[in-house]
């Protein structure tokens, strides 16, 4: 919660259209970074993939759909998301859904599923 206050000073301290610029690529640098964490533990068991794909799917979307409003004004909390932070938001989490769901498979059928979910990433 540490880096929450200096999101507030960022956004106090830049205009509106930076401050959104900002979370964007947040979003952006954060989801890849938090992605190759994952990626650097060794053996990740079924229950621990799972309980990955769910902290990502609920508790990040969450904390990343919420962040251009951190730090705001009351009269400005509930002014709604802009839309193209929130299609940033699901795009960098789909991905890091579906490479989760790839770790999920077995080995045996994990380069079918890859080609599947990934058809525009082929050699």
């Amino acid at each position: 919660a540490e880096y929450m206050g200096d999101l507030t000073v960022y956004r106090a301290g830049l205009p509106k259209v930076y401050f959104q610029r900002l979370c964007d690529r947040m979003v952006t640098l954060l989801v890849p970074r938090y992605l190759s964490f994952i990626l650097q533990i060794k053996n990740i068991t079924d229950a621990g993939i799972d309980q990955l794909l769910l902290d990502t799917s609920v508790s990040l979307k969450t904390v990343l759909n919420k962040m251009p409003q951190f730090g705001a004004p009351e009269d400005e909390l509930n002014a709604p998301v802009p839309k193209t932070y929130l299609r940033i938001v699901k795009r960098e989490l789909s991905m890091l859904e579906s490479l989760m769901k790839v770790l999920r498979t077995d080995v045996g059928s994990m380069a079918a599923l890859y080609a599947v979910m990934f058809p525009d990433t082929g050699s």
